[in-house]
């Protein structure tokens, strides 16, 4: 953002940041979570797609509705569920965990 730009929001009470996570205040750990659940929400669409699976289909094997796996795919929905359903959709735990593991660059998060 071009800090003219920036001085004129934040003179008129705008928060700015260089980040995502710096802007909504998340720790590192938070991050990492939403960096997982946006890599198994793209791989729930991505497999769904491969198999040609329908939303509505998958919603039936999983006992809910198309809407709720919408919004999965979205990303607005419990890592479990995400999991839930790759493996409905024939993922193997491994290839769940290579998923999950991502391709972040973020160092690893130091324990307290």
């Amino acid at each position: 953002m071009e800090k003219e730009r920036r001085k004129a929001l934040e003179a008129d009470g705008w928060k700015t940041s260089d980040t995502p996570q710096e802007l909504l205040g998340l720790t590192d750990e938070d991050m990492v979570l939403v960096e997982m659940k946006v890599a198994l929400s793209e791989a729930v669409k991505a497999l769904r797609t491969r198999k040609k699976v329908t939303q509505s289909k998958l919603a039936k094997l999983m006992g809910t509705g198309q809407p709720r796996v919408a919004l999965l795919e979205d990303g607005a929905a419990s890592i479990e569920t995400m999991i839930r359903a790759l493996l409905l959709l024939g993922s193997t735990p491994r290839q769940i965990a290579s998923k999950m593991a991502g391709k972040s660059k973020r160092k690893p998060v130091k324990a307290a």
